[in-house]
Protein backbone atom coordinates (compact mmCIF):
# COMPACT_ATOMS: atom_id res chain seq x y z
CA UNK A 1 0.00 0.00 0.00
CA UNK A 2 1.04 3.53 -0.75
CA UNK A 3 -0.03 6.68 1.91
CA UNK A 4 0.74 9.75 0.65
CA UNK A 5 2.68 11.51 3.24
CA UNK A 6 0.81 14.70 3.01
CA UNK A 7 -1.64 12.73 4.79
CA UNK A 8 0.02 12.04 8.12
CA UNK A 9 2.46 14.78 9.03
CA UNK A 10 5.48 12.99 10.49
CA UNK A 11 7.38 16.54 11.21
CA UNK A 12 5.99 16.56 14.82
CA UNK A 13 5.00 13.15 15.34
CA UNK A 14 5.81 11.71 18.53
CA UNK A 15 7.73 8.81 17.47
CA UNK A 16 4.74 5.88 18.59
CA UNK A 17 2.86 3.94 16.18
CA UNK A 18 1.66 1.26 18.40
CA UNK A 19 -1.98 3.09 19.03
CA UNK A 20 -2.06 4.59 15.34
CA UNK A 21 -4.37 1.32 14.08
CA UNK A 22 -6.99 0.44 15.28
CA UNK A 23 -10.41 -1.76 13.17
CA UNK A 24 -13.73 -1.51 13.64
CA UNK A 25 -16.47 -3.37 11.48
CA UNK A 26 -14.36 -4.22 8.50
CA UNK A 27 -12.61 -0.83 8.82
CA UNK A 28 -9.19 0.27 9.55
CA UNK A 29 -8.93 3.31 11.61
CA UNK A 30 -5.12 5.74 11.64
CA UNK A 31 -4.95 7.82 14.25
CA UNK A 32 -3.47 10.58 14.15
CA UNK A 33 -0.09 11.83 15.10
CA UNK A 34 0.46 15.69 17.15
CA UNK A 35 -1.72 18.47 16.38
CA UNK A 36 -4.56 16.58 14.29
CA UNK A 37 -7.48 16.48 14.55
CA UNK A 38 -8.86 13.43 12.53
CA UNK A 39 -9.67 10.32 12.55
CA UNK A 40 -8.76 8.57 8.84
CA UNK A 41 -9.66 5.22 7.54
CA UNK A 42 -7.85 3.22 4.94
CA UNK A 43 -10.38 2.15 2.34
CA UNK A 44 -9.90 -1.36 0.28
CA UNK A 45 -8.78 0.57 -2.98
CA UNK A 46 -5.67 2.11 -0.81
CA UNK A 47 -7.12 5.18 -0.28
CA UNK A 48 -7.54 7.39 2.85
CA UNK A 49 -9.92 9.63 4.06
CA UNK A 50 -11.14 11.55 6.70
CA UNK A 51 -13.63 9.42 9.01
CA UNK A 52 -13.92 11.93 12.06
CA UNK A 53 -13.24 15.24 12.66
CA UNK A 54 -13.00 16.62 15.49
CA UNK A 55 -13.19 21.10 16.44
CA UNK A 56 -12.38 21.92 19.53
CA UNK A 57 -12.59 25.49 19.33
CA UNK A 58 -10.50 28.10 21.09
CA UNK A 59 -8.62 24.73 22.79
CA UNK A 60 -7.89 23.51 18.86
CA UNK A 61 -4.08 24.36 17.56
CA UNK A 62 -4.37 26.95 14.42
CA UNK A 63 -1.68 25.72 12.05
CA UNK A 64 -1.36 29.38 10.73
CA UNK A 65 -0.56 30.71 14.40
CA UNK A 66 3.07 31.87 14.60
CA UNK A 67 4.06 30.02 17.56
CA UNK A 68 6.69 27.34 18.85
CA UNK A 69 4.48 24.36 17.84
CA UNK A 70 6.76 22.47 20.04
CA UNK A 71 7.05 24.54 23.70
CA UNK A 72 3.70 26.53 23.67
CA UNK A 73 1.28 23.67 22.07
CA UNK A 74 1.15 21.27 25.31
CA UNK A 75 0.41 24.67 27.73
CA UNK A 76 -2.50 26.12 25.60
CA UNK A 77 -3.83 23.55 23.11
CA UNK A 78 -5.32 19.91 22.81
CA UNK A 79 -2.38 18.65 20.92
CA UNK A 80 -3.88 15.30 19.71
CA UNK A 81 -6.30 12.30 19.91
CA UNK A 82 -4.94 9.50 21.52
CA UNK A 83 -6.60 5.92 22.19
CA UNK A 84 -9.65 5.99 19.98
CA UNK A 85 -12.16 3.29 20.27
CA UNK A 86 -15.25 3.05 18.67
CA UNK A 87 -18.32 0.90 19.55
CA UNK A 88 -21.78 0.27 17.83
CA UNK A 89 -22.92 3.31 20.81
CA UNK A 90 -20.39 5.54 21.06
CA UNK A 91 -16.69 7.01 20.01
CA UNK A 92 -14.09 7.05 22.62
CA UNK A 93 -10.45 8.64 23.12
CA UNK A 94 -8.35 10.34 25.37
CA UNK A 95 -6.57 14.33 25.26
CA UNK A 96 -4.38 16.81 26.85
CA UNK A 97 -5.53 19.94 27.05
CA UNK A 98 -3.01 22.24 29.30
CA UNK A 99 -1.00 19.12 30.36
CA UNK A 100 -4.09 17.91 31.92
CA UNK A 101 -4.87 13.51 30.47
CA UNK A 102 -8.84 14.03 29.85
CA UNK A 103 -10.81 11.02 28.60
CA UNK A 104 -13.76 12.02 25.70
CA UNK A 105 -16.74 9.44 25.35
CA UNK A 106 -19.66 11.00 22.94
CA UNK A 107 -22.84 9.03 22.18
CA UNK A 108 -23.89 8.12 18.85
CA UNK A 109 -27.65 7.49 20.20
CA UNK A 110 -27.81 10.89 21.95
CA UNK A 111 -25.36 12.82 20.53
CA UNK A 112 -24.01 14.10 23.39
CA UNK A 113 -20.48 14.58 24.99
CA UNK A 114 -18.73 13.67 28.19
CA UNK A 115 -15.33 14.45 29.53
CA UNK A 116 -13.84 12.91 32.18
CA UNK A 117 -10.35 14.13 33.84
CA UNK A 118 -8.31 10.88 33.92
CA UNK A 119 -6.63 11.57 37.03
CA UNK A 120 -8.29 13.37 39.36
CA UNK A 121 -6.15 15.24 41.56
CA UNK A 122 -6.74 15.34 45.44
CA UNK A 123 -10.09 13.78 45.18
CA UNK A 124 -10.55 10.78 46.79
CA UNK A 125 -14.13 9.97 45.28
CA UNK A 126 -13.30 9.18 42.07
CA UNK A 127 -11.27 5.93 40.27
CA UNK A 128 -9.48 6.82 37.65
CA UNK A 129 -10.61 6.61 34.19
CA UNK A 130 -7.77 4.60 32.81
CA UNK A 131 -6.50 4.41 28.76
CA UNK A 132 -8.12 1.85 27.07
CA UNK A 133 -6.42 -0.35 24.36
CA UNK A 134 -9.23 -2.10 23.08
CA UNK A 135 -13.18 -2.61 23.12
CA UNK A 136 -15.38 -5.85 22.75
CA UNK A 137 -18.58 -4.81 21.95
CA UNK A 138 -19.68 -2.16 24.25
CA UNK A 139 -16.88 -2.53 26.77
CA UNK A 140 -14.02 -0.79 27.02
CA UNK A 141 -11.03 -2.54 27.78
CA UNK A 142 -7.73 -1.48 29.82
CA UNK A 143 -4.37 -3.18 30.75
CA UNK A 144 -3.33 -1.40 34.14
CA UNK A 145 0.04 -1.90 35.48
CA UNK A 146 -0.13 -2.61 39.50
CA UNK A 147 2.11 -0.06 40.49
CA UNK A 148 -0.38 2.47 38.50
CA UNK A 149 -3.13 0.90 40.66
CA UNK A 150 -1.36 1.35 43.69
CA UNK A 151 -0.90 5.04 43.29
CA UNK A 152 -5.03 5.43 43.27
CA UNK A 153 -5.23 3.25 46.29
CA UNK A 154 -2.95 5.75 48.15
CA UNK A 155 -4.92 8.51 47.22
CA UNK A 156 -8.35 6.75 48.20
CA UNK A 157 -10.13 6.14 51.25
CA UNK A 158 -11.32 2.47 52.86
CA UNK A 159 -14.75 3.92 52.36
CA UNK A 160 -14.35 5.09 48.79
CA UNK A 161 -11.91 1.33 47.91
CA UNK A 162 -15.04 -0.44 49.20
CA UNK A 163 -17.68 2.22 47.30
CA UNK A 164 -15.84 0.85 44.55
CA UNK A 165 -15.85 -2.93 45.08
CA UNK A 166 -12.21 -2.74 45.05
CA UNK A 167 -11.19 -4.28 48.30
CA UNK A 168 -8.52 -6.99 47.48
CA UNK A 169 -6.89 -5.03 44.81
CA UNK A 170 -5.47 -2.27 47.32
CA UNK A 171 -3.26 -5.65 48.79
CA UNK A 172 -1.57 -6.65 44.83
CA UNK A 173 2.11 -5.93 44.93
CA UNK A 174 3.69 -4.31 42.12
CA UNK A 175 5.63 -7.62 41.24
CA UNK A 176 1.68 -8.64 40.43
CA UNK A 177 0.60 -9.46 37.16
CA UNK A 178 -1.30 -6.22 35.47
CA UNK A 179 -5.24 -5.85 35.73
CA UNK A 180 -7.49 -6.22 32.87
CA UNK A 181 -10.34 -3.53 33.48
CA UNK A 182 -13.72 -3.97 31.94
CA UNK A 183 -15.53 -0.66 31.35
CA UNK A 184 -19.24 -0.44 30.74
CA UNK A 185 -20.73 3.03 29.06
CA UNK A 186 -23.68 2.92 30.02
CA UNK A 187 -25.12 6.47 27.93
Amino acid sequence: MKIDGAYFDTKYGDGTTRDRFRYYQDKIYVIPSWLDYNIYQIHSNDSISIRYSFDFGKYGFDSNQDVDRKTIAHEQYITGIEHFNETDRFLNFSFLCKNIAHNMVYSKVTGQSYILTLLPKHNENEFRFWYTQTVHEDWLIALIDVSFLRYDFERMTEEKIRKWGLEGFDKLDDEDNSVLVFYKINI
